[in-house]
């Protein structure tokens, strides 16, 4: 099975991301797991992850988003607005899957159109990590 190199969690729910980091971890198939708990930190570590400025930037490493979509701040809608924004180089090693418990079809329909690969729905199952790492 192939091993998924960084996983971003972006929730706003700190028990979500605390249950999801345990399953995460639990599975054995991530290396590195991020958390941001809205949009605008996830933007932020996005934007490091592949700074070419960086001396620390690990720019080759591909990356799979888990998105929530209703968070303050910058919610998964605007957090998309930015992803649409990025350089190709970026956006070809990102992978942002929604992870929500929304199924609101005006959201689901919104989220394909800025180019979201897929949705889980909470909670997140080691099943579904097996699937996202044959992604790699």
């Amino acid at each position: 099975m192939n091993k998924i190199p960084c996983i971003l969690l972006v929730d706003d729910d700190e028990t979500t991301n605390y249950v999801n980091t345990l399953i995460i971890k639990k599975s054995g198939i991530v290396e590195e797991i991020m958390v941001a708990l809205n949009g605008q930190q996830a933007h932020a570590i996005i934007q490091n992850h592949f700074s070419t400025d960086n001396p620390e930037c690990k720019s080759d490493i591909p990356l799979i988003v888990l998105l929530d979509i209703n968070m303050p701040i910058m919610d998964g809608l605007e957090f998309m607005e930015f992803f649409d924004s990025l350089e190709d180089r970026i956006k070809e090693k990102v992978t942002v899957i929604v992870l929500t418990t929304s199924s609101h079809p005006n959201d689901l329909e919104k989220m394909y159109e800025y180019g979201v690969q897929g949705f889980i729905n909470k909670p997140l199952q080691r099943e579904e990590l097996e699937e996202l790492a044959n992604l790699q």
